[in-house]
């Protein structure tokens, strides 16, 4: 769970060898490997952990280098077991294990004119959304016919999008911009989703169904196991949270953190949200 990034990522920040930082991080299901995005490199280093809470035994087994410039986004899907990684020179790749090797699968990003910031996967693995500095949202799928991913994209910010997250089990994508404002949108795709996912007739691609906007801008956002609650932090030491139980409708509340503000959010439980910032703590929501 979340537990086990956070703790990997404070072991990983005291640990010599990555002591010039970690811009991303992702762990395999089972946890036995991580995929690591260091700072001022486009490489992905994966160790093999040996599921040891020992660093100094983990052994990198693959230097992934088809970035040519700093990666800034990863992500390891639990279901498919591929990677889905973004970087400045503003492309992205899909790495697949095959044959004892990651091979990188192309992806196709129309409209792309600025350095890819942000990465994930929905749950089953069948798309992913990347945000992009040129505030656009990208969702990828795949086309098995011509063996590529391709990135049909909306535009509903109007700076940078700096993090995205699929909600659990419907066709909802939360996004986090330094334009100060958390959106909800739909990611429905007719290629790829069912027909019954569209929940109400708003949920044509890119619409935008909710949106808060803050004091300052928004650093992440993440929903709750469920997708019941989506938690968001942003710049001036708020935490937000939205209640989406009775979809299409949505409650929203305003939390003041008196400390420093939260870069990072996480719900261990439907109950529990962790964050994480320039207080340097794990804080208990």
């Amino acid at each position: 769970g979340i537990n086990a990034e956070y703790m990997g990522f404070i072991k990983m920040i005291s640990y010599p060898l990555l002591k010039g930082g970690i811009v991303a991080f992702a762990w395999s299901k089972d946890r036995k490997l991580i995929a690591v995005a260091p700072n001022n490199s486009n490489e992905i280093l994966v160790y093999d952990t040996g599921s040891s809470q020992d660093i100094s035994k983990w052994k990198l087994v693959h230097v992934l280098d088809d970035h040519s410039q700093q990666v800034s986004g990863l992500d390891w899907n639990q279901t498919t077991n591929q990677i889905i990684s973004c970087g400045y020179d503003k492309t992205a790749f899909v790495y697949t294990f095959s044959g004892a090797k990651w091979k990188p699968n192309l992806v196709i990003i129309q409209n792309q004119n600025r350095a890819a910031l942000c990465v994930t996967w929905n749950a089953s693995g069948t798309k992913f959304a990347l945000g992009s500095g040129n505030k656009r949202i990208f969702i990828g799928y795949y086309e098995p016919k011509n063996n590529w991913w391709t990135c049909p994209s909306y535009k509903v910010h109007k700076s940078s999008v700096v993090a995205v997250r699929f909600h659990p089990t419907k066709c909802l994508l939360a996004s986090a911009s330094t334009d100060r404002k958390i959106i909800i949108s739909s990611c429905f795709l007719d290629e790829i989703d069912p027909k019954e996912a569209k929940l109400t007739e708003n949920m044509g691609f890119g619409n935008v169904l909710y949106s808060v906007h803050c004091f300052g801008w928004v650093n992440d956002v993440t929903w709750s196991p469920t997708g019941n609650f989506l938690a968001a932090v942003s710049h001036d030491s708020q935490v937000h949270i939205i209640c989406s139980k009775k979809f299409p409708e949505f409650t929203y509340k305003a939390l003041q953190w008196k400390g420093r503000a939260f870069l990072r959010a996480g719900f261990l439980s439907e109950d529990c949200l962790i964050c994480c910032g320039y207080d340097l703590s794990l804080i208990h929501i």
